[in-house]
C-alpha cells in the first residue's frame, strides 16, 4: 500500500495541503525571522479567512505565535538557564521531551528566566475529559451543587 501512494504522488504530486504540510518547518524557520509581522498577519482577519480558504483552518480557532527564537536559542545553554531559574538541567529536559509537568513555581521562573510569559512556554491540551471529585465536608449555607469542566 506505501509503495502504491509514493508511486501516485510520484505521478501526481502532493495536494496543496499536503505540500505545504510536509515543509512546515521551513515554513515555521522562515517565519521566525519575520515573527512580529506574521504574528500580525495572522491576527487580521482577512489573513485568516485566506487561511481558512485555503487550507480549512477555522478563522476562530487560536493559532500558535511565531517566536522570534526558539526555546534553546533563548537558552544558549540549558544549564545556564537551569541556574537561572533554580532548577536542575534534568527538569529542563523533561519538561522538553514532555515527562515532567512543572509546577507554577517552577513555569514562573523559567519565564522569567527566558524574559517572557509563562503562555508562551506551556499550553493547555483540552483531551474533552471530565474530572469529578466530592466536596469534603458540607456545602455552605444557600449554595448548590454545580458541575464545572
Amino acid at each position: 500500500m506505501l509503495e502504491a501512494k509514493a508511486a501516485y504522488h510520484a505521478e501526481n504530486g502532493l495536494d496543496r495541503d499536503d505540500w505545504v504540510l510536509a515543509r512546515m518547518e521551513g515554513f515555521s524557520a522562515l517565519a521566525s525571522w519575520f515573527s512580529f509581522t506574521a504574528n500580525v498577519l495572522l491576527w487580521l482577519a482577512p489573513t485568516r479567512w485566506l487561511i481558512e480558504k485555503i487550507f480549512g483552518i477555522a478563522r476562530k480557532r487560536t493559532l500558535p505565535k511565531f517566536a522570534a527564537r526558539t526555546f534553546l536559542q533563548r537558552a544558549r545553554r540549558l544549564g545556564e538557564l537551569a541556574e537561572q531559574a533554580g532548577i536542575t538541567r534534568q527538569a529542563i529536559y523533561a519538561i522538553e521531551a514532555g515527562q515532567y509537568l512543572p509546577t507554577t513555581m517552577v513555569a514562573l521562573r523559567l519565564a522569567s528566566a527566558l524574559g517572557c510569559t509563562v503562555e508562551d512556554l506551556f499550553s493547555l491540551v483540552s483531551t474533552g475529559a471530565v474530572i469529578e471529585g466530592d466536596l469534603v465536608g458540607d456545602l455552605p449555607a444557600g449554595a448548590v451543587r454545580t458541575r464545572v469542566k
